[in-house]
């Protein structure tokens, strides 16, 4: 049994070398209709997704920022990378440099609660 991210597991799912299960996401997969969501599978509240960022460094000037962004953004939206990310089970969200921001500021506080519950420590 393995929790992946569609991106690594399509491939295979898609050739029947491995089951999936469910999906970890409030709805399912366009790319795989026929697997529930983990809630629908009987685990409720289960959600998890994958994402991808990419950060600068302190102090970088707010043009190159806002350059990065606008191409990077671009890019994502051609229609081939639309398509590639669409065949592996995702999609790309459109959120504006702030709207990202919230994400990731609650992506932190939800995740320490987990690892908090958990009890997990560092050794």
């Amino acid at each position: 049994m393995d929790f992946d991210g569609l991106g690594s597991s399509a491939q295979h799912i898609r050739a029947g070398r491995i089951k999936a299960l469910a999906v970890a996401s409030t709805k399912r997969s366009a790319a795989f209709p026929n697997v529930p969501t983990a809630a629908e599978a009987g685990v409720p509240n289960y959600e998890v997704s994958t994402w991808y960022a990419m950060w600068v460094p302190k102090g970088t000037p707010k043009d190159i920022v806002d350059r990065l962004y606008t191409e990077v953004e671009k890019a994502l939206n051609t229609p081939e990378m639309k398509q590639i990310w669409i065949a592996n089970g995702s999609d790309t969200p459109a959120f504006t440099q702030e709207q990202f921001a919230q994400f990731q500021r609650a992506e932190i506080k939800r995740w320490a609660t987990v690892v908090q519950q958990s009890g997990a420590k560092i050794d």
